[in-house]
């Protein structure tokens, strides 16, 4: 979780309008939150968490969620209705086992689907290439799977 956190605060501190929207399953970020508090916001409900996104980028944030891949399968229908069809600039981080969920997201509309070979990690280090930060400075939805990461 902590090198989860350290990534996630190169992120916030490049892009001014980032927001991390996270669920109580990773209660851990207590790093990042210290260092971010008026940017960091937790949510017992992943269903809420995909609207809540999708309000802060009505108004020019760029939300991060953080959750498993387990709890984004629950709020597949929010995902879809309120953040891929309109095309929101909302990034998702995946974390966990979850493969199979990047093929449902991969088929709804106005979505990127990255799986980064090597996890969190590798998809972070590569940012010199623009894999990962590239994505974040194109607007629209983009599906982070880092599966495999604890």
């Amino acid at each position: 979780m902590e090198n989860l956190q350290d990534d996630l605060l190169k992120i916030v501190n490049r892009f001014n309008n980032a927001v991390v929207l996270y669920c109580d399953e990773f209660a851990g970020m207590e790093n990042f939150v210290n260092r971010f508090k008026d940017r960091a916001f937790n949510f017992s409900g992943e269903q809420s968490m995909m609207m809540a996104a999708c309000g802060f980028a009505a108004r020019g944030k760029m939300p991060i969620i953080v959750c498993s891949s387990a709890k984004i399968a629950n709020a597949y229908a929010q995902l879809r209705d309120g953040i891929c069809i309109p095309n929101l600039n909302v990034k998702i981080f995946a974390v966990g086992d979850g493969v199979r969920d990047a093929e449902v997201v991969g088929a709804m509309p106005n979505i990127r689907v990255m799986v980064p070979f090597g996890g969190l990690r590798a998809g972070l280090a590569r940012h010199d290439s623009g894999y990962l930060y590239g994505n974040f400075e194109e607007f629209g939805p983009v599906y982070f799977n880092f599966s495999g990461v604890p």
